[in-house]
């Protein structure tokens, strides 16, 4: 199981985040590679489950996020499927806005990416999509006010 934390700074405070991030009919907007979701159970609360599709080296792949955890301060959710992953977004209040610290742990199945690429390839192409996930996440938010 691979593991990769990294985070960023967001100038809006930590409940107007939340509730943005929270809900899932914006989540493709702002996570890199992931479709609209396909069927929606749930408002973004604990219990919330999320079929969608994700896309690595072009191949889309089906997964379900299911939603752990809730709070003003932290978001939690386990993604099953040909990635499984369990990721959680830490949002702490600066004076500057939120820090959102991100952490995913993951783990690839064997078999799923053989034939396209090797682990240390799929691993680099995670870590990428992350930091643009929180690059879009910055972006979108910022540009609300």
């Amino acid at each position: 199981m691979g593991t990769l934390q990294k985070s960023i700074t967001i100038n809006m405070p930590a409940d107007k985040l939340h509730n943005y991030m929270k809900n899932p009919t914006n989540w493709s907007h702002w996570y890199a590679n992931l479709s609209e979701a396909e069927k929606i159970t749930g408002e973004g609360e604990a219990g919330t489950i999320v079929e969608s599709k994700y896309s690595v080296l072009g191949v889309s792949m089906p997964i379900t996020t299911e939603v752990l955890e809730s709070t003003v301060n932290v978001w939690r959710g386990k993604i099953s499927g040909a990635i499984t992953s369990e990721q959680s977004f830490e949002l702490v209040p600066r004076e500057n806005g939120t820090e959102i610290n991100m952490k995913s742990e993951y783990s690839i199945p064997s078999g799923v990416f053989g034939k396209v690429a090797d682990k240390l390839v799929v691993e680099k192409i995670i870590e990428h999509s992350i930091d643009h996930t929180l690059e879009n996440l910055k972006l979108i938010c910022e540009s609300m006010k």
